[in-house]
């Protein structure tokens, strides 16, 4: 006996919701039902489409090794990688407004740094969804944001950087952080990880002190966008948990970490910690 089971019906409307809740959440996957649903909207070659990026000053150099570059200029070629669904636009205003990081209210964090790129001669089998593309009335009907996008597979493209802003100077604080993190580990112990809202910098979780449900105490070095340094102590224990640093540059911030200053006072929080769980 042959049970038939009923095929479902992948209709304009489960497409537009999938879609709706992609926009909405910012979401990095999407069916391929709606992909190849919406494929049929999409031109043949898109002249050229735009991205805005943001990140902190601490990151610089590992975005330009990424690009593969030694320097950030207009007009120079990098080689864009992703491995998810991401946002581009035809509108190069529209891509300008996401560069840099933003804060409440949609705010440009004015120490971060950004960075517009492009891609030109946009083949039709890299796209996703061509939003720009699809019926205006349908766009207003279910898309919260209409921002002329486009949505590219997955891939390496080639690109060209069409304009920056902030420090991007060739201070590599991440190769610095890193080189501390080892050193620290090596006389204090503790195990590496990163910081618990993934800003630059590391963590020393010292599960040799107090384990309590996989929870260990532990201290943590971190260097925000307007470049201060902080040593932040997570425990249960009433202790002073913070103590910060303020810098103006990159470099001020490398000479910082390895000065007998910096050390002193990370040893005095380690000892604090120490001694509070004796």
């Amino acid at each position: 006996m042959y049970i038939i089971k009923e095929a479902t019906v992948y209709d304009k409307e489960s497409a537009w919701e999938e879609l709706s809740r992609y926009n909405k959440s910012a979401g990095r996957i999407l069916k391929k039902e709606t992909i190849d649903f919406f494929k049929e909207f999409a031109p043949d070659k898109i002249q050229t489409i735009y991205r805005g990026l943001g990140f902190s000053p601490t990151e610089a150099q590992t975005i330009m090794k990424k690009f593969k570059i030694s320097e950030m200029k207009k007009g120079a070629k990098i080689k864009y990688q992703t491995g998810k669904i991401q946002s581009w636009s035809i509108d190069q205003k529209q891509a300008e407004e996401f560069m840099g990081l933003h804060i409440f209210g949609g705010i440009l964090d004015e120490d971060s740094i950004g960075v517009l790129i492009k891609i030109t001669n946009v083949k039709k089998d890299d796209i996703a969804v061509p939003i720009a593309y699809l019926p205006k009335a349908d766009v207003r009907k279910y898309l919260s944001f209409d921002q002329d996008e486009i949505l590219m597979q997955p891939g390496s493209y080639m690109a060209e950087i069409v304009d920056f802003f902030g420090d991007w100077s060739p201070v590599d604080i991440t190769s610095e952080l890193k080189s501390l993190a080892i050193a620290l580990q090596s006389q204090y112990g503790g195990t590496i990880a990163k910081t618990w809202n993934k800003t630059s910098g590391f963590s020393l979780k010292f599960d040799n002190i107090y384990t309590d449900k996989k929870w260990s105490p532990s201290i943590e070095i971190h260097v925000d966008t307007d470049m201060e340094v902080e040593i932040e102590v997570f425990t249960n224990k009433k202790i002073e948990r913070k103590i910060s640093f303020k810098n103006t540059s990159k470099q001020e911030v490398v000479e910082l970490i390895k000065s007998k200053e910096f050390l002193k006072a990370f040893d005095v929080k380690f000892n604090a910690l120490k001694n509070a769980y004796s």
